[in-house]
């Protein structure tokens, strides 16, 4: 690092993600001669495909340019070697590959806004909530509804984090303008036509990109807000949706009401019924019993007519199977009185409880 003349923040360059751009004038170590540095530090923050490390030195009298660069791709390094062959008059310049890097940046970015516009078109006419559907619908499969929401999701969170990087960018650009007039102010006499030409030529390279960029941004920010306005679609399509489903289970549980009632009303009927076949039973029951017990024929048949004539004794068979049939049916109806009566002030404590618990959810809703 000494050798290069590089910037004493390298280091920390080396280990940072922080992305910044940064220029220093530099000591001169007890020289006459000028130095200048130029830290850049492009992080992929883990979602864009850039993560270089830059560091130069630029001696403003001799025009020497010392620099280490770490963290390019495959695809990276060949952009800024073709880049470099096809700038090699003017290589010399310290913000020459910061003005690369940033093109390079941009065309990242723009790429990435391209792809979320997509997207974004597929999750609208995949969800249908939208009235600026795309041109050709026939390229966009709409088979796969369930992944809508997560899909929405993420072109809003990308979309966001692609503004983040634009700006970045612009701000970049600006640094890099300061540090071009910055250049184009201490160049020697000797040196000031050749910084001069390739100042005006990187500028105007600038004011291009950061055009450009501008242009990215604004894409950004319409993807956005078209994004969040989907979002909002979708979710209250979902809510519309989950209304449905539970109308349907309503409707669906009204229905097993009205069966289950039916069901009630039927075995309230099949219950009265054996309700008076056991009332019958109950009646003619102590009568067969009694007679059964005593086991005497009331009725004599042995007459010279023939015909059946009460014996004396059968007045005692109507003695007690009267009295019998009625205490019995007494006691029975007693007892289902007190039964109904029961049941009544059950069901009304009942529909008090109920009463007081709908009354204390309503004043905590209050």
């Amino acid at each position: 690092m000494d050798a290069f003349h590089l910037p004493s923040s390298a280091p920390w360059l080396f280990v940072t993600d922080s992305t910044h751009l940064q220029k220093y004038t530099l000591d001169s170590n007890g020289s006459k001669k000028s130095w200048i540095g130029i830290t850049m530090r492009r992080s992929t923050r883990g979602i864009i495909a850039m993560n270089i490390k830059l560091a130069l030195s630029h001696g403003l009298e001799t025009g020497r340019t010392c620099g280490i660069l770490l963290g390019c791709s495959d695809a990276q390094t060949d952009f800024i070697v073709m880049q470099l062959e096809s700038c090699a008059s003017f290589a010399w310049h310290p913000l020459l590959l910061p003005c690369l890097f940033t093109e390079y940046h941009h065309n990242l970015l723009s790429g990435e806004a391209a792809k979320l516009w997509g997207q974004l078109l597929r999750v609208e006419t995949v969800s249908g909530q939208t009235g600026a559907p795309a041109k050709d619908l026939s390229m966009y499969d709409d088979s796969e509804f369930a992944d809508t929401t997560n899909s929405i999701l993420g072109v809003v969170q990308l979309a966001t984090a692609w503004e983040s990087n634009t700006h970045a960018l612009l701000l970049g650009v600006d640094v890099i303008k300061d540090g071009l007039a910055g250049i184009k102010k201490a160049a020697p006499d000797d040196r000031s036509g050749a910084v001069k030409r390739v100042t005006e030529m990187l500028s105007e390279h600038l004011e291009l990109t950061a055009h450009k960029s501008k242009v990215v941004l604004s894409d950004l920010q319409y993807i956005t807000a078209r994004a969040q306005a989907q979002t909002n679609a979708v979710y209250n399509l979902l809510a519309r949706q989950g209304n449905l489903v539970g109308q349907r289970i309503a409707a669906q549980s009204l229905d097993t009401s009205e069966a289950s009632r039916q069901v009630a009303v039927a075995t309230k009927r099949d219950s009265s019924a054996m309700k008076a076949i056991a009332i019958l039973t109950m009646t003619f029951l102590p009568g067969t019993y009694i007679s059964t017990f005593f086991a005497a024929p009331f009725l004599d048949f042995s007459t010279p007519s023939r015909l059946p004539l009460p014996r004396p004794t059968f007045w005692l068979y109507w003695a007690v199977t009267a009295p019998s049939t009625v205490f019995i049916v007494s006691v029975y109806l007693l007892y289902a009185a007190l039964i109904k009566r029961r049941h009544k002030q059950e069901d009304k404590k009942t529909q008090e409880a109920v009463r007081a618990a709908n009354g204390k959810a309503t004043e905590r809703t209050a």
